[in-house]
């Protein structure tokens, strides 16, 4: 079947209303509330993907709607998520940072096109960013409009020595290190922690009375905590200093609070409002970034979108700029963010290109296959799960994300079932065998099983498609000692 013919029957599915997927998909890019067997469709989708708790709240032109809760904050003791339920707001810290960083900007004390290393002492930054003395100068030049846009030429997290991968300015590069740079500035204008400067900036006038970038004692009762892949319930974690680009803890409330204010630049003056909506940077066809927030053109409108990813918790959010209208949510497991494209076409209707980017892309939708062989595998049946992925790549519905087949493999070996991860690994090679990162998984998983000349046969193929895979290097030195 042709690429055009699957999505047709792929529309034609989701018209005719068949099994989870909302009738939504024939609708036209207006907002539509939520209808009777909204909540209904939230726990069906929530239990396909495994998710125990999730918190959304709804956007209707500029007006925050109560929350609508679902599932279980922790499935160990079984407490409802409420409205007050705190989730890790993932990436989507990233926003929040952005716009108290605008506000510095709006005041003169922050320059969106002059170089950060010098608007700050280059000492602290030595010490409290860059871990050392600066060995590449092109980082003289990133600005906070780069970092902003995600053109810093950092990759999004270091392994262990700061590089950049471009040159600052030149692409699009998600970076959560371009952010923890831009925090370190702020923080140096500001003469406080981010905590304190945001608290006093964004939280308290916008009322997100719930928020903060460091864990607070208020949080250990109302907070929510990770699940696995397999949905067990895991540890938390709780931030003792701020990370700008991803320790933001909040409720979906509080965020929703914090998207109206951007959406009326409260705070801000409105030439610095157009420009935090206006792309900065091309992602894809479709989907830009503007100045901290992800921007999406889809049916002739125009959207604000974000995703947050730190494991175990996921979030997103979706909203039309100009009736002020979308979605925000946070849910507390490993698969948390597969209903994100049908929570899209529930609340909008038309399709949106964000979910076909690199960024998004690895994340399976609803009708993956994958929920099916974690379910098999939780059975104690990885035949039978294999087999579903095997098939699914021979038929029409398309391949498991390599990302996925990847973490499920990793769930295995934390649970010492080493034999049955490096078959996942096995099948993630056949799957993907241009991946650098599946012969990696697959040699580490051999090296924990001993099998030593297999393991160094894997990590060469990964380092000869990527030679920069630092990790494959380290172990090849110390396997060949050996």
């Amino acid at each position: 079947m042709t690429k055009s013919a699957r999505l047709r029957r792929a529309r034609l599915v989701v018209c005719l209303g068949l099994g989870w997927l909302a009738a939504a998909g024939c609708r036209d890019g207006r907002f539509f509330s939520p209808s009777g067997d909204f909540d209904a469709f939230v726990l069906r989708a929530m239990d396909r993907a495994g998710v125990p708790g999730l918190s959304l709240t709804i956007l209707a032109n500029g007006r925050v709607e109560p929350a609508r809760t679902y599932g279980t904050g922790n499935r160990t003791i079984r407490d409802p998520v409420s409205e007050g339920t705190v989730f890790e707001a993932c990436s989507l810290s990233k926003p929040v940072l952005a716009y108290a960083a605008l506000i510095l900007v709006a005041e003169g004390r922050l320059d969106l096109d002059r170089p950060l290393l010098a608007q700050a002492s280059e000492e602290v930054l030595k010490r409290e960013f860059f871990r050392g003395k600066i060995e590449d100068d092109r980082v003289r030049g990133i600005t906070p409009r780069m970092v902003l846009s995600h053109r810093s030429g950092f990759p999004n997290w270091r392994g262990g020595r700061l590089t950049l991968i471009a040159d600052p300015g030149t692409r699009f590069g998600y970076s959560g290190e371009g952010f923890v740079l831009l925090q370190r500035v702020v923080e140096q204008i500001a003469g406080r922690p981010l905590n304190e400067f945001v608290r006093e900036r964004v939280f308290v006038p916008l009322g997100m009375t719930s928020s903060s970038y460091v864990w607070i004692p208020e949080y250990e009762t109302s907070t929510a905590v990770p699940h696995t892949l397999f949905g067990t319930a895991a540890v938390k974690r709780k931030p003792s200093s701020a990370n700008g680009a991803a320790s933001l803890h909040t409720t979906s409330g509080d965020y929703a609070r914090f998207l109206a204010a951007v959406l009326q630049g409260r705070g801000l003056t409105e030439g610095l409002r157009r420009e935090m909506l206006t792309e900065q940077t091309v992602v894809a066809p479709g989907v830009g970034w503007g100045l901290g927030l992800g921007l999406e053109t889809a049916g002739g409108r125009e959207y604000l979108w974000h995703w947050g990813d730190n494991g175990n918790f996921k979030c997103f959010f979706l909203i039309d700029r100009k009736t002020r209208s979308g979605f925000v949510y946070f849910a507390n497991g490993y698969f948390g963010l597969s209903p994100a494209q049908e929570f899209a076409r529930r609340f909008f209707g038309n399709s949106h290109p964000v979910f076909a980017t690199d960024i998004m892309k690895e994340y399976d939708p609803l009708d993956s296959p994958i929920f099916d062989i974690v379910r098999a595998a939780s059975e104690n049946d990885i035949e039978a799960g294999l087999d579903i992925a095997r098939k699914a790549a021979a038929s029409d519905t398309g391949k498991v994300s390599e990302e996925s087949l990847n973490a499920f493999g990793y769930a295995l070996l934390g649970l010492n079932r080493l034999d049955e991860a490096i078959k996942v690994f096995e099948l993630n090679v056949d799957l993907y065998p241009q991946s650098w990162n599946v012969y990696d998984s697959l040699a580490e998983a051999l090296e924990r099983q001993g099998n030593a000349e297999a393991a160094v046969q894997n990590y060469e193929r990964s380092l000869k498609l990527n030679p920069e895979n630092a990790h494959a290097v380290v172990r090849l030195k110390i396997l060949r000692k050996k």
